[in-house]
């Protein structure tokens, strides 16, 4: 399977600020290699798949029980504490036993609809940010940004039934910190793996 050497992907990781341009790296890795190739970094190999045929083929075949990527750090820090690993970290039979929980209330056509004019305020708000912030040209730069702070808006409004000001035109002080806040544990995960940096 074609792709980036592990001296290649680190370059592009930490020189070229790969972190915070990810969907350059996979924009790149489809024009270099085609719809599917490798990267390793250190003991970690992931595969990326570009193709929504492919994509659709890799969900197909998880089957009920999904073994996902290892979340080492946080179950350990879960682990420490005494907390069960809920969605984000379990895996196999137990994060389909949490997963079906939500389903109820999320994924159902008829549970949905109870969020549609919330979310449909929240997509009104990322448009007209985006309006705003545009070039002359019609361009938005750091736009994954505004994405970021449209997906953390979406979420609140959903999960907390309450808008956090992730998309208003002047965001408060406080709600920038807890932005970085939520950025930075993103980034310290992505770099944090026992495999990778002990802990």
């Amino acid at each position: 399977m074609p792709g980036l050497s592990v001296a290649s992907f680190a370059w592009d990781l930490f020189v070229k600020r790969g972190l915070s341009r990810l969907h350059h790296l996979q924009l790149e890795g489809l024009q270099r290699y085609g719809p599917m190739w490798k990267a390793s970094f250190g003991p970690i190999l992931t595969v990326h798949v570009a193709d929504p045929a492919l994509i659709e083929q890799v969900l197909r075949q998880e089957g009920q029980h999904p073994m996902r990527s290892d979340l080492s750090s946080w179950k350990d820090y879960r682990k420490l504490r005494g907390h069960h690993y809920r969605l984000l970290t379990s895996e196999g039979e137990e994060w389909q036993s949490v997963r079906s929980l939500l389903n109820k209330h999320m994924l159902r056509p008829k549970a949905v609809e109870a969020y549609d004019e919330t979310l449909n305020g929240v997509v009104s708000d990322l448009i007209a940010k985006l309006r705003l912030s545009r070039s002359s040209e019609g361009l938005v730069t750091h736009i994954s940004s505004e994405f970021y702070r449209f997906g953390l808006e979406g979420i609140s409004s959903v999960l907390f039934e309450s808008r956090i000001g992730c998309l208003g035109e002047v965001i408060p002080e406080e709600m920038e910190r807890f932005i970085q806040s939520i950025n930075t544990i993103i980034h310290r995960f992505i770099l944090s793996s026992r495999s990778l940096l002990p802990t």
